[in-house]
């Protein structure tokens, strides 16, 4: 036979014995690991952003390397850098034995809100949205008056003529802000006049 050991599916220790045909024995020592894990499993990054990642269990040392995607990993921190455009990338730990774990990362476009800067008069409303980014959206007013909805991005104006901002914010804490003017009513002028009719007799 080849003596071929299939571990366990938990941690722990085992001895292996061979037997001869005399009946004499030799042990074997076996220390069964758990699993290599990496940390985290999968990951949400910004364009150029970093991230640390770190490896339990196995059998150390580990080294990082990139799998699949940009990006870069320092081999022996697990510093990840992302590349600078959107995408994926797979972010691999090896331990000294040559088990691997992976965790993949997505790279998420910078919010941008739509559109940037608008133009509007007192009271009325306009709607705001968004792109890019990790949903969900929340829509605020920090400076400036109106109110927002914070799911839909509905705007409206307040009465008084001036300026506000309207951003939004994704699941990843990223901001993009919208500028708007707000105009007077419109009003014509004169409100009323008395005209005379030129004519002839």
């Amino acid at each position: 036979s080849t003596g071929s050991y299939a571990a366990p599916g938990s941690a722990g220790a085992a001895v292996v014995r061979v037997t001869d045909a005399l009946g004499q024995t030799s042990n074997a020592a076996v220390t069964i690991n758990a699993a290599l894990v990496i940390s985290p499993g999968s990951a949400n990054v910004l364009p150029n952003e970093s991230i640390g990642f770190s490896a339990s269990n196995g059998a150390p040392p580990y080294v990082y390397s990139v799998q699949a995607g940009g990006g870069s990993v320092n081999s022996s921190s697990g510093i990840y850098t992302a590349p600078g455009a959107p995408g994926s990338a797979t972010v691999r730990v090896t331990d000294s034995l040559s088990n691997t774990s992976d965790s993949v990362v997505a790279i998420i476009p910078p919010v941008v809100i739509s559109p940037s800067s608008v133009t509007l008069a007192v009271n009325n409303s306009v709607g705001f949205s968004a792109s890019g980014g990790l949903p969900p959206y929340g829509y605020t007013v920090p400076s400036g008056g109106g109110s927002v909805n914070p799911g839909t991005g509905a705007y409206t104006a307040p009465g008084t003529a001036g300026s506000a901002m309207v951003r939004v914010t994704d699941a990843l804490g990223q901001t993009s802000d919208a500028a708007i003017t707000i105009n007077p009513a419109l009003a014509i002028s004169p409100l009323n006049s008395d005209v005379v009719r030129s004519g002839s007799l």
